[in-house]
């Protein structure tokens, strides 16, 4: 997959049409991969920002990936993987991003009420009309994608990955990725703003619509273990003479992922690109790795009803015939399983513009607990 140069990407889920410059100053610097997807934003803001600003660049020097089957309405998160959805979601992003074709087209999540290997084909279909160049994939297990694979080629698939979200190394996603050679990209790469050289105080001042707010990780006995765990980190940064984002964006990029770092800070972004510059060897890669196994960080990536309701197939919740067989119900589904966050005012405040979250991805998982919420499949 020709993705150049780009050994890092950018993530544009903070992106906005105030603060889209960031795109310019990115380009200058030599980033050209841009991460953005059709939930991204209110009203779509993200793409339109994203569009807005790669018009007056040569198309085919930028590689702009976007994602599909994700939405989020007024009665709750929206998953499909219908034929109608993606096509329509598709053709709708190709028109906010002012192009002809999308480099990268992900499936945001799997719609479980839905056959998996339909709606592949229903992005191998994009593919043949030119509207999309390959095919990704997000948050899946090392068996849907070999499901996938077999179907139309698998170019990328996306993970959140960081010093404390290493689950994917454990259940073969990445070793099935390496095998079949499909790239590997990390999304909060560095652990959404804990993996800088942010302390506790910055952490202390968060406002109440912060996205961390609802996340175990960033509260009380979790966010102190886990600000001291980092000392390690830090004090190994300290010996290369780089900052600790750039010692693991490059631990990253050395283990053959892309991560794609979230930010709309000028200063922000040439750190993470000065990661590149930073030396390690296979040796620095064996150390790190054992010293962030010793790291004793604690608290799950998400509250427990977020992650049975957006990973189902990732916990075996959902058996494999229940994906072998298209549902005829075209009506929306609410999922049982329980309730996402405080409140659905306060969660679409977290994903509006004035969001302080450093690397945020507006994925599902930003879910809590004890909420009218609710998580619906819709065909």
């Amino acid at each position: 997959m020709p993705f150049g140069d780009n050994k890092i990407g950018l993530g544009c889920d903070h992106l906005t049409r105030e603060n889209n410059s960031i795109i310019d100053h990115a380009i200058c610097k030599g980033v050209t991969f841009f991460d953005t997807a059709e939930c991204y934003g209110k009203d779509h803001e993200s793409e339109i920002a994203l569009g807005e600003k790669i018009k007056k660049y040569k198309r085919k020097d930028l590689f702009i990936a976007s994602k599909c089957g994700v939405s989020f309405e007024e009665k709750g998160i929206c998953l499909n993987g219908s034929e109608s959805y993606i096509k329509a979601s598709c053709q709708a992003s190709l028109k906010r991003l002012k192009t002809e074709y999308i480099d990268l087209y992900y499936l945001h999540r799997v719609d479980p009420e839905r056959s998996f290997e339909d709606s592949i084909i229903s992005l191998k279909n994009l593919v043949k009309e030119g509207k999309i160049k390959y095919i990704g994939l997000c948050e899946v297990t090392a068996d849907q994608i070999r499901r996938a694979h077999k179907i139309h080629p698998i170019s990328a698939v996306q993970i959140e990955y960081a010093p404390w979200s290493r689950e994917d190394e454990q259940n073969d996603v990445i070793k099935t990725c390496k095998e079949l050679g499909i790239l590997v990209v990390a999304y909060s790469p560095l652990g959404r703003g804990l993996f800088t050289d942010a302390d506790a105080s910055y952490f202390s001042t968060l406002p109440k619509t912060d996205f961390r707010q609802l996340l175990p990780r960033y509260s009380g006995k979790c966010l102190n273990e886990n600000l001291k765990a980092k000392f390690f980190l830090q004090a190994f940064a300290k010996t290369k003479k780089c900052t600790l984002a750039q010692l693991v964006l490059a631990w990253e990029i050395g283990k053959g992922l892309v991560p794609i770092p979230s930010t709309v800070k000028p200063q922000h972004l040439e750190e993470n690109i000065g990661a590149l510059s930073v030396k390690l060897s296979s040796d620095d890669i064996k150390e790190l790795d054992k010293i962030i196994s010793s790291c004793h960080f604690i608290g799950p990536r998400y509250p427990s009803p977020a992650i049975s309701a957006i990973y189902p197939e990732k916990l075996k919740l959902n058996s494999e015939s229940k994906h072998s067989h298209p549902s005829s119900d075209t009506s929306p589904k609410f999922m049982s399983r329980g309730c996402i966050v405080e409140t659905f005012g306060l969660f679409k405040q977290c994903l509006g513009q004035k969001s302080s979250i450093p690397n945020q991805a507006y994925h599902t998982q930003t879910l809590g607990e004890k909420s009218s919420l609710e998580v619906k499949y819709k065909g």
